[in-house]
């Protein structure tokens, strides 16, 4: 009887894309079993089943049906689909159906949900980009997966008319400089129009009392009738649609009515007739919880449109109310325009021109108010330029936005800080470059998270902050020699105070170099601008100062004879000689130069880049020339640069002049 053996099967892998199908099928079994069952299916053919198996022993019997039940299963084919490289995407068993919620409150209209606020405030901006839970962001990027690319979307949206498209948006919580004062009451024109559009309409106009403001008061006045007569040229003038009212802050706050008015000629000789408030304070804070009790009901009872505008070019002394007078406007939906100065650079203290009665008298000066900084935190090295001539606008720059304290209210309520005058002499900037460098309006504990969260910005707060408590003061440069004992004592006089102020450069210098090592992280390029410009400017102070105590050392050890004989005076001019520096200050002067360099080249157009080009464009070394001063203060140099001279010995030719200095104000005014 012959054998036959089946042949093995191995696993065979059919090719498709991303997956393999493996067809397994059964494996034969021993010879000689095949052998004997062959033999018996002959048999079976030939003689007939039931026959074969009647005469068959029991175990033959037996065999044969568990053969036929292994060649039964043997022929079954299984196919396992084995899946390599597939994406798992999770699809929700059912949809469900989320309700929309809506704030329910007196002003649901202009908060939440229904809002008409085209920009968010700081402080939401923070709360949003905190409260967002991961299971949100996991369920937003599933619905994302689960977009058809072939499913057609039909554009059933109703398109904008052509004014619609073509008109100015209104934009909120932002800075705009307006061309004076004339050009914020445009502004204010327009702002006023879209709100009595909207719903019938209270404006609070809040005055600062100070004499500064006095010009800026009538200015308005004069145009108050116009910004009314806009509002009423749009169909929307009825009586009481628009009502208006006013007060005055200085110490105190005033109201020139008692109630609001639809009338606002009253109102107008009202506001030109406001007396100066001779305290010096401005409470501005505190005048807007007072008008906001007196008449917030017209939001949150009659839910009219509210709107607060402050007129002042100063930044108010009360902003310690500052927080819980922005989350009571921002609560109920009051916004608050102003129309004020730009505070100065970095700065807190701005010098506005001011003429003044006394005894018959009149007296004109430059007075101090309180106009910045810009930011909450002091981001800017208050230390001067030492030895240099050329300062013209360098302690009056612009910063291009407000007082912190009244930028940050306009922010938070969805109002306009509008510029309406740069303070003093200041240095203009474009406010297009200068946008990308606004100071942070977060809530103060998220501005301080960010402080805390990089070590250089926190290096430059610290050092910022101990300027402002102690600063530095610069040695003079200007020596008489008229003889050799008066020249040694003047530089003996000068030596003292070198060690001092040595000492709390170099702990400048190590406070910001602490923080040198996250400086790349840093991403915000008014952040960056202002770390590297204290950098810069630190170390050049840092290698001057060095330079400065040597030159003293070798002219009191050795004087120098003048050469020519007329002179009288010794004085020290920035020169490009470090020969005499050690290793350590020569590399010192290239790190300054590297910083301050690099605020040039990535903030050009910015007040940092104006002051790392006045820094750079002084040599780090000094030099000595002679000159000869007059009594009446007259200066002659040897070679002929004399009004270089005459402003390097400004201190001493003031000196000479002030002794017989023409008579003073008894007392000067407080803005």
């Amino acid at each position: 009887m012959s054998s036959t053996i089946l042949p093995d099967r191995t696993p065979v892998f059919d090719e498709a894309p991303n997956e393999h199908f493996v067809e397994f099928e059964s494996v034969s079994e021993s010879d000689s079993v095949v052998a004997e069952t062959q033999e018996m299916l002959e048999e079976v053919s030939k003689d007939g089943l039931m026959a074969s198996l009647q005469e068959a022993p029991a175990w033959a019997v037996s065999l044969v049906a568990h053969l036929a039940i292994l060649l039964a299963l043997g022929s079954i084919t299984r196919v396992t689909q084995m899946v390599l490289t597939e994406d798992i995407v999770s699809t929700p068993v059912e949809e469900l159906e989320i309700e929309t919620y809506k704030f329910d409150s007196t002003v649901q209209d202009n908060l939440g949900n229904n809002s008409d606020m085209n920009q968010r405030s700081p402080s939401l901006q923070a709360a949003m980009k905190n409260g967002e839970s991961e299971p949100q962001e996991i369920e937003r990027r599933i619905e994302d997966s689960q977009i058809n690319p072939d499913i057609q979307i039909q554009d059933l949206m109703t398109q904008p008319s052509r004014d619609q498209m073509t008109a100015v948006m209104e934009t909120q919580g932002t800075t705009e400089h307006t061309g004076g004062t004339e050009g914020a009451m445009d502004r204010l024109a327009f702002e006023i129009t879209n709100a009595v559009q909207d719903k019938e309409t209270l404006v609070v106009w809040l005055f600062d009392a100070s004499g500064s403001v006095k010009e800026r008061r009538d200015a308005i006045a004069d145009r108050f009738h116009n910004v009314y007569e806009q509002v009423g040229l749009k169909g929307i003038g009825e009586s009481d649609r628009l009502l208006t009212a006013a007060a005055t802050f200085g110490e105190k706050t005033v109201f020139l009515a008692k109630e609001p008015t639809s009338d606002v000629t009253p109102l107008t000789d009202k506001i030109r007739e406001i007396p100066a408030d001779e305290s010096g304070k401005e409470m501005v804070f505190t005048a807007l919880e007072d008008i906001t009790r007196k008449w917030g009901n017209f939001r949150t009872k009659e839910r009219r449109n509210v709107m607060y505008i402050i007129v002042t070019d100063e930044r108010g002394d009360d902003f310690d109310k500052m927080e819980n007078v922005i989350s009571q406007l921002a609560r109920v939906g009051i916004k608050v325009h102003c129309v004020g100065n730009a505070a100065i650079f970095g700065k807190e203290k701005a010098y506005v021109q001011y003429t003044w009665e006394e005894d018959g008298k009149s007296f004109t000066d430059y007075l101090p108010v309180d106009a910045g900084p810009e930011s909450f935190y002091p981001e800017l090295l208050d230390i001067d330029f030492w030895g240099l001539t050329n300062r013209r606008g360098l302690n009056n720059m612009s910063s291009s936005f407000g007082p912190y304290p009244l930028n940050r209210l306009c922010a938070e309520t969805g109002g306009l800080f509008l510029v309406a005058q740069e303070n003093g002499r200041a240095v203009k900037y474009d406010y297009e470059i200068m946008r990308a460098y606004q100071p942070d309006y977060s809530p103060i504990r998220e501005l301080d998270q960010t402080i805390r969260d990089n070590k250089a910005i926190a290096s430059l707060i610290d050092a910022t902050r101990a300027l402002r408590i102690e600063r530095l003061s610069m040695p003079t440069l200007s020596f008489d020699a008229k003889d050799d004992n008066t020249l040694r004592n003047e530089i003996f006089e000068a030596q003292k105070p070198t060690s001092v102020l040595d000492y709390k450069i170099s702990s400048l210098v190590a406070l910001l170099d602490a923080g040198s090592k996250e400086r790349d992280k840093i991403v915000e390029p008014r952040w960056r601008a202002a770390f590297d410009l204290a950098m810069g400017r630190a170390m050049a102070l840092k290698v001057r100062a060095y330079g400065y105590g040597q030159m003293l050392a070798e002219m009191r050890t050795n004087l120098r004879p003048f050469e020519d004989p007329r002179s009288n005076f010794w004085y020290l001019r920035p020169s490009t000689d470090l020969k005499n520096a050690t290793p350590s200050v020569r590399k010192m002067a290239k790190e300054a130069e590297s910083y301050l360099t690099r605020v040039m080249d990535e903030h050009p157009g910015t007040p940092w880049a104006d002051l790392a080009k006045a820094e750079l464009s002084q040599p780090m070394g000094w030099g000595w020339e002679e000159a000869a001063i007059s009594k009446n203060g007259n200066v002659m140099t040897r070679n002929g640069d004399n009004d270089e001279a005459r402003l390097l010995l400004a201190d001493e030719i003031e000196r000479r002049r002030n002794r017989e200095r023409p008579e003073q104000p008894k007392k000067r005014p407080k803005l």
